[in-house]
């Protein structure tokens, strides 16, 4: 073990064990930070897009679910220099096709490292759910959401933390 070298818990151990050779990802701190130890943990690369970025609330970021009220997933939820839902999915769908068409250069899995609406917006526009699933208005941080790598592109596992178990996290 080299000094700069710690070995990978949660998200980056489970993905670790994976073949994944490639990692997109939100450009948002945040998401690169979730980001960086899957790339080391795998020895993937890693290619940032702003196509990727949590939807933009505008003037109501920072603000709590209390403060903005229950229409927060609603369609027409508008925030004041914000995305709306249709200029938010329609974004997250162009998304969508730059992650299809990354697939054909990789050898290997790839990861997709992103933000909670960005995946409730992808699994209700573009992934076939076993009837009865409910997608959550809100995904757990850190959680792993699994895909066929092909169309129709199926949900294997869905907003799965079960890696953050013994994390001592809230």
């Amino acid at each position: 073990m080299s000094a700069g070298w710690i070995k990978p818990t949660g998200l980056a151990a489970r993905l670790g064990a994976l073949g994944v050779a490639h990692v997109l990802a939100s450009d948002l701190p945040r998401a690169v930070m979730t980001a960086e130890p899957i790339v080391r943990a795998t020895g993937a690369s890693l290619e940032l897009s702003p196509l990727l970025r949590e939807r933009n609330f505008g003037d109501d970021r920072g603000k709590s679910f209390a403060e903005i009220g229950p229409g927060l997933f609603g369609a027409e939820y508008q925030p004041s220099n914000g995305e709306g839902t249709t200029t938010f999915d329609s974004r997250v769908l162009k998304a969508w096709e730059w992650v299809v068409a990354s697939l054909t250069g990789v050898d290997g899995d790839l990861a997709v490292v992103t933000h909670g609406l960005v995946c409730r917006s992808l699994c209700l526009q573009c992934m076939e759910l076993q009837p009865g699933t409910v997608v959550p208005d809100i995904f757990t941080n850190s959680s792993l959401t699994t895909i066929e790598p092909n169309s129709p592109y199926r949900v294997r596992l869905l907003d799965c933390a079960d890696h953050l178990d013994g994390l001592g996290l809230p």
